[in-house]
């Protein structure tokens, strides 16, 4: 999902160097027009290797991590018409795919920004930035998904489905062979932006691996191997949609 080139944003971390970027993560900083006109252009904290313009006025720029040998980032920043509007090193963000980082234009001066982030070892996952008159008014994490949305359901919403995770395979003490249930989250794009439709979600996941409710469950139950079936349907079924 990931290429080996300059437009990584900021979140996938070598495993060698994890602890020393988790020493070094700060909060994120959403910056006003005091701090915007103080990021001198030349000055370490605005030395920016890769910009990615997406659209509406927006661009996405990230410094390099010095750290790091696969060219993740270290320092992302988001301007709007040439306007700072977020700045967060609290991350190690990935630009390079084609999917993301994405802008969602939902009218009245509001807009979303879906950024990915490397959480290795784990899944990607994404951090949506909700924009209104140039201020961030939320700030939410979703999976990171691997297909563009789609029609999925049987009305005129756009969903995106994937799962937090991988499913995990293994054979335990009887020699069995088991896989993670790793539940499909689905969210709806309506015009206030991307929501978790928390009823098909769990209705699905009921279907797909038998889990009561995914949002209670306190761990991953698992399934014999070849009973996943029903699983890989699914995100074939969310992979081809229209």
């Amino acid at each position: 999902m990931h290429k080996s080139c300059i437009l990584f944003l900021t979140v996938f971390i070598l495993i060698g160097c994890e602890a020393t970027h988790e020493n070094q993560k700060r909060a994120p900083l959403i910056v006003n027009d005091t701090l915007s006109s103080n990021l001198k252009k030349g000055s370490t904290v605005y030395s920016l290797d890769t910009t990615v313009f997406i659209g509406s006025g927006f661009e996405v720029s990230c410094k390099q991590d010095e750290f790091s040998d696969n060219n993740n980032g270290s320092f992302l920043l988001v301007k709007h018409n040439n306007k700072t509007i977020y700045i967060d090193r609290s991350e190690f963000y990935v630009l390079d795919d084609s999917l993301n980082p994405t802008l969602i234009a939902l009218g009245n001066d509001l807009f979303e920004i879906f950024l990915e982030v490397d959480d290795r070892p784990n899944k990607n996952y994404l951090k949506m930035l909700k924009i209104q008159s140039d201020k961030v008014i939320d700030s939410q994490k979703t999976p990171a998904f691997s297909f563009k949305p789609c029609h999925l359901f049987d009305d005129t919403s756009l969903v995106y489905a994937d799962s937090w995770g991988y499913p995990e395979a293994w054979t335990d003490s009887n020699n069995r062979d088991l896989v993670t249930c790793d539940p499909i989250m689905y969210y709806r794009l309506t015009k206030n932006g991307l929501i978790l439709d928390s009823n098909y979600t769990i209705k699905k996941n009921k279907e797909i691996f038998g889990i009561p409710n995914v949002f209670t469950e306190k761990e991953l139950r698992s399934i014999p191997v070849n009973k996943d079936n029903a699983r890989k349907k699914e995100i074939e079924r969310i992979k081809n949609c229209r």
